[in-house]
């Protein structure tokens, strides 16, 4: 993640989204880690997390239903 954080630094307006999907699918990964884990208080953070960054994402709100 932080080599995806350095080129959207370097060049944003072709980065930026790039950074942000790295930090969703980086995110997603530790949630389905903590459900697998029966941790569902972690996973359900990790989820709050993921809608702070990006409110829209249906999947992440589907995510949550499953955990």
């Amino acid at each position: 993640m932080a080599a995806a954080e350095k080129a959207g630094e370097l060049n944003p307006e072709k980065f930026a989204n790039v950074v942000t999907q790295v930090r969703m699918e980086s995110l997603r990964s530790e949630a389905y880690k903590a459900t697998e884990k029966q941790d569902f208080a972690t996973a359900l953070g990790i989820y709050e997390k993921m809608l702070a960054i990006s409110p829209n994402e249906a999947t992440v709100y589907f995510d949550i239903a499953l955990a």
